[in-house]
Protein backbone atom coordinates (compact mmCIF):
# COMPACT_ATOMS: atom_id res chain seq x y z
CA UNK A 1 0.00 0.00 0.00
CA UNK A 2 1.19 3.76 -0.06
CA UNK A 3 1.69 5.66 2.71
CA UNK A 4 -0.23 8.52 3.47
CA UNK A 5 1.08 11.37 2.15
CA UNK A 6 3.71 9.45 -0.35
CA UNK A 7 4.10 11.25 -3.48
CA UNK A 8 4.17 8.84 -6.54
CA UNK A 9 4.87 9.94 -10.09
CA UNK A 10 1.60 8.94 -12.70
CA UNK A 11 1.47 9.83 -16.21
CA UNK A 12 -1.55 11.81 -17.10
CA UNK A 13 -3.43 12.46 -20.15
CA UNK A 14 -6.44 14.46 -19.95
CA UNK A 15 -8.35 15.79 -22.39
CA UNK A 16 -11.49 17.14 -20.79
CA UNK A 17 -12.09 14.86 -18.22
CA UNK A 18 -11.82 16.02 -14.24
CA UNK A 19 -13.92 15.41 -10.95
CA UNK A 20 -16.61 17.16 -10.62
CA UNK A 21 -20.01 17.88 -9.04
CA UNK A 22 -22.72 19.80 -8.80
CA UNK A 23 -24.29 17.71 -5.37
CA UNK A 24 -23.35 20.59 -2.70
CA UNK A 25 -21.37 19.28 0.26
CA UNK A 26 -20.13 16.12 -1.50
CA UNK A 27 -16.44 16.96 -1.77
CA UNK A 28 -15.96 17.39 1.93
CA UNK A 29 -17.98 14.19 2.68
CA UNK A 30 -15.55 12.08 0.26
CA UNK A 31 -12.37 14.12 2.10
CA UNK A 32 -14.03 13.64 5.83
CA UNK A 33 -14.68 9.57 4.77
CA UNK A 34 -11.08 9.39 3.52
CA UNK A 35 -12.50 8.70 0.11
CA UNK A 36 -10.45 11.06 -2.03
CA UNK A 37 -7.25 8.49 -2.27
CA UNK A 38 -4.91 10.21 -4.96
CA UNK A 39 -4.39 14.76 -5.09
CA UNK A 40 -2.38 16.10 -7.61
CA UNK A 41 0.35 17.71 -5.96
CA UNK A 42 3.60 19.41 -6.61
CA UNK A 43 7.09 17.67 -6.30
CA UNK A 44 7.28 18.89 -2.22
CA UNK A 45 3.80 17.71 -1.98
CA UNK A 46 2.15 20.94 -1.58
CA UNK A 47 -1.78 20.83 -3.14
CA UNK A 48 -2.29 23.90 -5.01
CA UNK A 49 -5.04 24.57 -7.24
CA UNK A 50 -3.74 25.89 -10.35
CA UNK A 51 -2.13 24.95 -13.38
CA UNK A 52 -0.37 22.62 -13.81
CA UNK A 53 -0.22 21.06 -10.66
CA UNK A 54 -4.01 20.41 -10.89
CA UNK A 55 -3.58 19.88 -14.74
CA UNK A 56 -7.61 19.87 -15.33
CA UNK A 57 -9.27 21.78 -13.03
CA UNK A 58 -10.56 18.42 -10.55
CA UNK A 59 -12.10 19.62 -7.15
CA UNK A 60 -10.48 19.61 -4.36
CA UNK A 61 -7.10 18.59 -6.75
CA UNK A 62 -8.59 15.42 -6.48
CA UNK A 63 -7.20 12.20 -8.44
CA UNK A 64 -9.26 9.30 -7.02
CA UNK A 65 -11.92 8.76 -5.11
CA UNK A 66 -12.84 5.52 -3.43
CA UNK A 67 -16.29 3.92 -2.62
CA UNK A 68 -16.78 3.86 1.68
CA UNK A 69 -15.85 0.57 1.48
CA UNK A 70 -12.35 1.27 -0.07
CA UNK A 71 -12.40 -1.25 -2.50
CA UNK A 72 -13.87 0.33 -5.41
CA UNK A 73 -11.48 3.31 -7.13
CA UNK A 74 -11.94 5.41 -10.03
CA UNK A 75 -8.65 7.42 -11.07
CA UNK A 76 -7.79 10.04 -13.23
CA UNK A 77 -4.13 9.33 -14.23
CA UNK A 78 -3.04 6.73 -15.95
CA UNK A 79 -0.68 4.51 -13.81
CA UNK A 80 -0.42 2.10 -16.79
CA UNK A 81 0.88 4.28 -19.12
CA UNK A 82 4.63 3.87 -17.22
CA UNK A 83 4.94 0.80 -15.07
CA UNK A 84 8.01 0.05 -16.42
CA UNK A 85 11.19 2.88 -15.86
CA UNK A 86 11.74 2.99 -19.71
CA UNK A 87 7.82 3.68 -20.39
CA UNK A 88 8.22 6.72 -18.39
CA UNK A 89 8.58 10.16 -20.63
CA UNK A 90 11.09 11.26 -18.40
CA UNK A 91 13.09 7.92 -18.29
CA UNK A 92 16.31 8.67 -20.15
CA UNK A 93 17.18 11.74 -18.21
CA UNK A 94 16.13 10.47 -14.69
CA UNK A 95 18.50 7.26 -16.37
CA UNK A 96 21.62 9.58 -16.76
CA UNK A 97 21.13 10.97 -13.52
CA UNK A 98 21.05 7.88 -11.55
CA UNK A 99 24.30 6.46 -13.27
CA UNK A 100 25.76 10.01 -12.32
CA UNK A 101 25.02 9.58 -8.91
CA UNK A 102 26.44 5.94 -8.83
CA UNK A 103 22.83 4.19 -8.50
CA UNK A 104 21.19 1.83 -10.54
CA UNK A 105 18.18 2.03 -12.72
CA UNK A 106 15.12 0.64 -11.40
CA UNK A 107 13.16 -2.12 -13.68
CA UNK A 108 9.67 -0.81 -12.42
CA UNK A 109 8.16 2.50 -10.86
CA UNK A 110 5.93 2.90 -8.28
CA UNK A 111 3.24 2.67 -10.46
CA UNK A 112 3.06 -1.42 -10.50
CA UNK A 113 2.24 -1.12 -6.47
CA UNK A 114 -1.40 -0.18 -7.24
CA UNK A 115 -1.63 -3.12 -9.83
CA UNK A 116 0.06 -5.31 -7.35
CA UNK A 117 -2.16 -4.10 -4.34
CA UNK A 118 -5.08 -4.52 -6.59
CA UNK A 119 -4.21 -8.08 -6.87
CA UNK A 120 -3.28 -9.12 -3.40
CA UNK A 121 -6.70 -7.45 -2.39
CA UNK A 122 -8.74 -9.84 -4.87
CA UNK A 123 -6.78 -12.89 -3.50
CA UNK A 124 -7.58 -12.23 0.12
CA UNK A 125 -11.01 -11.21 -1.13
CA UNK A 126 -11.24 -14.67 -2.81
CA UNK A 127 -9.67 -16.83 -0.14
CA UNK A 128 -12.16 -15.14 2.16
CA UNK A 129 -14.96 -15.96 0.26
CA UNK A 130 -13.91 -19.63 -0.13
CA UNK A 131 -12.88 -19.89 3.46
CA UNK A 132 -14.86 -17.37 5.75
CA UNK A 133 -13.27 -18.74 8.86
CA UNK A 134 -9.80 -17.88 7.62
CA UNK A 135 -9.94 -14.46 8.40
Amino acid sequence: LFEENEIIDIPIAHAEGRFTTIEKGLMNKLKSNGQITFQYCNSNGEIINEFPINPNGSLLNSAGICNKKGNVMAIMPHPERAVFFTQRPDWPLKNELMKRRGGNTPKYTDNLRLFENAAKYFKWYLISIKNPEAN
